[in-house]
């Protein structure tokens, strides 16, 4: 069983998890009654399904699967279509093989409708002096425009600091500084700026300069 932080005890079946939700009561302007699920906290380690809802849907996060990558990559190749399919179905799919990545997914009645990457980053002994460092970076990040402002992202997001959590005491984040949402998304986690002044291999911040930030994960909350 779940353990949620709740206003309203309100015991559910979700996705065949039995769980108790935090729920807010409200009037439409109708009249009719109208039930929010609010911001959940999940008790529990990486391993059990995130569980969030939306406008009377649900979404789940839990680790991609194999036959999932192709649904990924048609995600990704809505970010990044100069991308070919051959290459984000080579980096998606050594997400799953490599135990020092992650590849996450938030999967809904349509099907997957977002992702989340992570991954242990070792600089090469003839890398550059201001290379980042090493350690555990959240990388890609994508959500159906159509589900965004949600809370997909940052369940995405919570997912994989909880795993990076088991390995490591700071996580990484680094994002384009007019990458106005993304920055907004991580510093509600903690996530503070490091420098600007920084490489990372084969990555360009075109039309903008790159921000690098560090989150101590002894200060992770969830924001569920």
């Amino acid at each position: 069983m779940l353990a949620w932080t709740r206003v309203h005890e309100c015991p559910l079946n979700i996705l065949g998890v039995r769980c108790d939700v935090q729920l807010r009561g409200s009037k439409q302007d109708d009249g009719a009654p109208w039930m929010t699920l609010t911001r959940l906290r999940v008790e529990r380690p990486i391993g059990t399904r995130a569980i969030a809802m939306w406008v009377g849907r649900l979404f789940v996060v839990r680790d991609a699967e194999d036959f999932e990558v192709e649904a990924c990559v048609a995600l990704a190749r809505l970010a990044a279509p100069e991308v070919s399919r051959t290459s984000w179905r080579k980096a998606l799919g050594g997400d799953i093989e490599n135990p020092e990545r992650k590849l996450v997914v938030a999967e809904a009645e349509a099907g997957v409708v977002g992702y989340g990457r992570a991954r242990l980053f070792e600089p090469g002994s003839d890398a550059p002096r201001d290379t980042a460092p090493r350690g555990y970076y959240l990388m890609g990040l994508f959500v159906r425009p159509d589900l965004r402002r949600a809370g997909v992202g940052a369940a995405l997001t919570e997912t994989r600091l909880r795993w990076i959590s088991e390995g490591a005491e700071e996580a990484w984040f680094f994002a384009n500084a007019h990458n106005s949402a993304s920055i907004a998304l991580h510093r509600g986690f903690g996530f503070e700026e490091v420098t600007r002044q920084f490489s990372f291999p084969g990555l360009a911040f075109e039309g903008g300069e790159g921000i690098l930030f560090r989150l101590g994960l002894r200060s992770v909350v969830s924001v569920l």
